[in-house]
């Protein structure tokens, strides 16, 4: 009886020790795996600030948007005002400053600039822009040689669609570049504050 409760002890101890063992572990394996996490995360981090665009890129990406809203937004005014007054003239001055081609609607700053996401975002506002302003050109082609004034109403209520959706990219953008970044003081130059000079 006692070799029997000698190997049920001993069985018991080694599970016991067994049982410590895959505590201690797991304990381990948990730890590494906190350790790993946080360095994947450090290296998300690092990997995506090298890839940022620098701020002058995101400047120049709003610069556009803001350009395309202002033009959407006066567009909407003379739409509904030469409308309002029946104003031949200011219908055919709209026509005559639409966009011919979708690389009329594009600045000067070449695309491939742009980091692939904000070239998406620049892409989609100029597409949303040039949707509603390649119309304006037809507000001239009217019956009998006269402005086309029911194709003049109808697109206010989509340039200011355009607009909207316009707006919304930028304010996507400015969360990414705060106005106080934008607003700083630019009485010193940046290199005043680089201790390494």
């Amino acid at each position: 009886m006692a070799s029997v409760d000698f190997v049920a002890w001993l069985g018991v101890s080694l599970g016991i020790m067994a049982l410590g063992t895959t505590a201690y572990q797991t304990w381990l394996t948990r730890k590494a795996l906190q350790v790993t996490t946080k360095a994947v995360q450090q290296d998300q981090r690092s990997r995506y600030l090298e890839h940022m665009p620098t701020a002058h890129v995101i400047i120049q990406a709003r610069v556009q948007l803001q350009s395309w809203s202002d033009s959407l937004k006066q567009a909407e005014a003379s739409l509904s005002d030469a409308v309002r007054l029946n104003d031949e003239q200011a219908l055919l001055a709209i026509a005559a400053h639409a966009p011919r081609q979708p690389r009329d609607v594009i600045g000067p700053y070449p695309l491939n600039l742009y980091p692939a996401w904000l070239r998406g975002m620049i892409l989609c506002g100029a597409q949303h822009f040039y949707s509603t302003s390649c119309n304006f050109s037809q507000l001239a082609k009217g019956n009998a040689g006269k402005p086309w004034f029911s194709l003049a109403q109808s697109l206010v209520p989509r340039a200011m669609e355009s607009r909207a959706y316009i707006e919304e990219l930028l304010k996507y953008l400015e969360d990414i570049l705060p106005p106080a970044y934008l607003h700083s003081p630019a009485s010193i130059s940046d290199s005043a504050f680089d201790g390494a000079a």
